[in-house]
């Protein structure tokens, strides 16, 4: 009986269990396995496998390769589209706008909204949205 031997492998994790590559070998004959081991739910984990023979070899990795440049090329248009709304977005509301809040930001609107001025003033001052200013009160406890 022949040994199978591996040449190579690489296994990552990803939310749906962890998946492995490998390549490998069994007599004169190298063949690629992809396995999928699905994360355990209720202690019972499940296992799927993929064997690519040498003759599939050149389609499998056209497709694979195909699928990969699409999903790069979606994420690249998904990147654009993202960014000219962020341009527009910070046009609109102020350089603030979609950034991440600091703890002087949030003290500066706990302590206007307590005075009593009005959310388009507030939004105005830190430059942001209304919506945004009014998420941020609603996540540091107030109720509006």
């Amino acid at each position: 009986m022949e040994k199978k031997t591996i040449i190579w492998t690489n296994t990552f994790e990803s939310f749906a269990g962890e998946i492995s590559f490998s390549i490998e070998q069994k007599g004169k004959q190298r063949f690629l396995v992809i396995s999928q081991r699905k994360a355990e739910i209720e202690g019972d984990p499940e296992s799927r496998f993929i064997i690519i023979k040498p003759d599939e070899l050149d389609g499998f990795m056209k497709l694979l390769y195909n699928s990969i440049k699409k999903d790069v090329e979606i994420a690249a248009q998904q990147s654009k589209i993202s960014s000219e709304y962020l341009k527009k977005m910070k046009e609109k509301y102020g350089q603030n706008s979609h950034e991440r809040w600091s703890k002087e930001e949030e003290d500066l609107v706990s302590s206007l909204y307590k005075k009593g001025v009005p959310i388009s003033k507030i939004s105005k001052q830190v430059q942001r949205s209304d919506g945004g200013v009014i998420a941020r009160l609603k996540k540091l406890g107030f109720s509006l």
